[in-house]
Formats: C-alpha cells, structure tokens, sequence
C-alpha cells in the first residue's frame, strides 16, 4: 500500500483558494478531539525537518506539511514542535500526538488527535479508479459491491477509506500490508473497514469506522479548472466484530500521506 499514494497536484501548496471550504468540511464531520490545519508551503521548516537532495516543489509540499502540522497542534493547546522525517519516510510526531498529512492537487492538510487516539487522513482528486486497479485495491465482495452507476467513483471511495485505514493504523503498530488485508463497507459517505487479519494490536475482524467526504473546488489561479478532491478522514473507534451501524462512531472528514 505505501509508494501507491502520488502527488497529484501541479499547483502551489498553500493557504487560500479552496483549501478554506474543504477545512470546514472536515471540521463539521470530525469527532471530538481531532483538529484539522492547512499548511503554507512558503513557510520555513524547523530545526530537525531535513529533506536531503529534494527538488523545490517536493520542498514546498514537506514544508506545507509541517507548517499544517504546527498549525494543528496549536489548536490542540500544544506547543508546536519540529517533525522530522523518519527513515520510513512517515512523520515522527511528539510523543504527545498523532497525526497524518495529506495533499491533493495544491491542497495540503493535516489532521491531528491526542496519541490516545487514531487519526488518518487521505485526499484524492474525484477521478475514478481505473478498472485495471480494481483487482489490486478491491477484495472478492467489495467487487461484488460495486454498483453499474460509476463503479470507478465507488472503487476510488473504497481505495481513499482504505488508504486512511492505513495511515491510522501505521502510527500504532508501523507495519506495511497491502490492500487485501482491509475490508470496506460503504453506506453513502460512511464507511466500515475490517481487519482480515491480525495486524499489531488490531485483530482480525476489529472494525474501523470513518467517513468519505466530497467537496466542489474553486477555479484556481494556476490551472483555471475546478479539481474536486475526496477526502476519508479516520478517526477511529473501534466497533464490535460484526457491527455495522455507523451512527455509532458518528461522520468524519480526511487523512494524510506522507
């Protein structure tokens, strides 16, 4: 699953355009205790942030990404911190949080949450997934599931749930797997993933519930073209085996790739 997730954008990572209405969004179906920052990608990076032999637009999404990143621990009452890069690439946060940051098509977020919690955050430009991706991404009955009406757009919902499964997860127990090993439920913009097999401290048929959110972009100076983006944020309670009323859990918003 790690290396699939591309920077999409050819934009500016940065505050402003629609970056505003998608925080809102994400905000509005959160659960209590996970905030949501944009990054600006001309702010400067910290003491410890080093990105070695980088090119300059890679530069500004890292540096959009920690300055979400500070941004977000700031809401949280917390001082901000450096947060360097691990030999995994992944963000090493304090030992006081968790996080996970995300950018999509000139859009960088982060989503962070105390380290009690869970918080995953992916965002994906609305394009369907291509069908010879399906069989990759998609189990047996998440196949099966897919309906005649724009099954690329439901295959991309399922792949963007799965990716902020992922991302959550990694933070506990930083262990690779690949896309077979969750199994997503969709009903309407929330979502179920369950565990196929034991993972660290998630075990088999543990259930994770999130929440696909899609919001229209604005025209963007840069390109004049809308971009929509999808995002599935993920902060995570964990459902009985076998349950699926995700009014427990309640909606959520997006999660984080890097």
């Amino acid at each position: 699953m790690p290396g699939l997730m591309r920077w999409r954008g050819g934009g500016q990572c940065g505050p402003g355009g629609w970056m505003p209405e998608l925080i809102t969004a994400l905000r509005q179906a959160a659960l209590f205790g996970v905030v949501f920052a944009e990054g600006d990608a001309t702010a400067p990076r910290w003491h410890g942030e080093a990105l070695v032999a980088a090119v300059p637009k890679r530069l500004a999404e890292f540096a959009a990404g920690r300055n979400a990143a500070r941004r977000a621990m700031a809401q949280l009452g917390l001082p901000p911190a450096a947060v360097p890069m691990q030999a995994d690439r992944s963000p090493l946060w304090p030992t006081t949080v968790t996080g996970s940051i995300s950018h999509c098509a000139g859009a960088c977020i982060a989503a962070m949450a105390h380290a009690r919690d869970y918080a995953g955050l992916d965002l994906e430009p609305v394009q369907p997934l291509t069908a010879d991706l399906w069989p990759l991404v998609l189990t047996t009955p998440e196949l099966a599931r897919l309906p005649q009406d724009q099954p690329g757009l439901m295959a991309l919902q399922v792949f963007c749930a799965k990716e902020a499964t992922y991302k959550a997860q990694y933070a506990v127990t930083g262990q690779l797997f690949d896309f077979q090993t969750l199994e997503v439920e969709v009903q309407g913009q929330n979502f179920v993933a369950r565990f196929q097999h034991a993972v660290g401290r998630f075990g088999l048929g543990l259930a994770l519930a999130g929440c696909c959110g899609r919001r229209r972009a604005f025209r963007r100076r840069w390109s004049g073209l809308p971009e929509p983006c999808r995002s599935a944020e993920t902060n995570f309670r964990a459902l009985p085996k076998g349950c699926g009323n995700l009014s427990q859990v309640g909606d959520l918003g997006g999660f984080a790739d890097e």
